[in-house]
Formats: C-alpha cells, sequence, structure tokens
C-alpha cells in the first residue's frame, strides 16, 4: 500500500514553475500519438516517467499505447505501475483485470476485478460494473453461464446505464450457435 511519506507537506512540493518541461513534454507526446507517431510518443512518455515515475496520467498512456500494439505482457506492467501510483484509480485496477483476461491469466485476472470491487464505493456504479463485466467474461471463459449472468445482472445494478445482461446472454447464445437469437 502507498503511504504519504512522514514531513511530506506544501512545502515538500515541487514548484510547478520548475515542472512546466514535463507538461509542454507531455502535450509533445499526445500530439505525437494524434499524428500516429506511436514511437516517437512511447519514447517521450518512457523519458517523462524516468525523471518522474509517480506520473499516472503518463504511465495510462503508455499501458494504453502498449495494448494497442498487442504488446500485452509490457502493457501490464505498465498497468501496474499505475496501480502503484494511484492505487485507487478503478481504471487502473480494472484495466489490470482486463489485461489478464486477454493474457489468458484469468484467475490473476478474477482476484483483480475483485479488489477493484472492494477498492470501490457503490457511488462508483461505472466502475463497478466494469469490474463485473470482467468477471462475466472469466466465467464465459470457463464456460461458467451461470456465474456469466449473474455478474452481468450485478454489473448492470451497479451502472444500469450498462446493458450487461443483454450482452452476456448474446455472448453466450453466440457461443452456443444459436445466432438467430
Amino acid at each position: 500500500q502507498a503511504g504519504v511519506a512522514a514531513g511530506t507537506g506544501a512545502d515538500a512540493l515541487p514548484d510547478p514553475k520548475d515542472r512546466v518541461h514535463v507538461l509542454q513534454q507531455y502535450r509533445e507526446a499526445l500530439e505525437l500519438v494524434r499524428n500516429g507517431e506511436t514511437p516517437a510518443a512511447m519514447a517521450v512518455f518512457e523519458r517523462i516517467v524516468a525523471e518522474n515515475p509517480a506520473m499516472a496520467d503518463v504511465w495510462s498512456e503508455i499501458a494504453g499505447l502498449l495494448v494497442r500494439q498487442g504488446r500485452l505482457e509490457e502493457a501490464l506492467a505498465a498497468y501496474k505501475r499505475l496501480v502503484e501510483t494511484a492505487p485507487f484509480d478503478p481504471a487502473a485496477v480494472v484495466s489490470v483485470s482486463q489485461t489478464l483476461i486477454e493474457l489468458g491469466r484469468l484467475d490473476e485476472a478474477v482476484a483483480q476485478a475483485e479488489l477493484a470491487l472492494t477498492l470501490l464505493p457503490a457511488s462508483e456504479g461505472r466502475w463497478r460494473a466494469a469490474a463485473h463485466k470482467m468477471l462475466m467474461r472469466v466465467a464465459l471463459e470457463r464456460n461458467d453461464t451461470a456465474r456469466a449472468r449473474l455478474e452481468a445482472r450485478r454489473g448492470q445494478d451497479a451502472d444500469p446505464s450498462m446493458p450487461l445482461v443483454e450482452y452476456a446472454e448474446g455472448l453466450i447464445r453466440f457461443r452456443a450457435g444459436q445466432f438467430a437469437e
């Protein structure tokens, strides 16, 4: 668990004027991403976190780029760094679970999704639904349709705007070859 070091206070924080160059680098990297210059953007992001390893937004960008490139093991490591820097960021914990599913590491994915559910208050319905969706996906991978339906219901209960029940049912029927249904 991350904690705040003793003696950390406003006087220990860096002066924002001393970090303007980091913001400029971050904006430059985002522009490179927009222009499709992924390797160049990645180099800038990596330079930023080398100097500022606690920048959660940059770890998130790195992980997302790695996922898009199919470099899932590296993306998982970046998402884990994101969780270290922002341990209560629901998107970070859910992203770890999602990447683990893509890697076929289902037991670890379940553990991360369940961790997300323990961290998230009821007011975070969207992210609770996303965690239940990860549990639903694992259940589907394991051909446990009853559990998939249960997790879909729990997710939709957490965020009624997410049609997880219908989504799960569609996937279940598709996998059963019931294409018309």
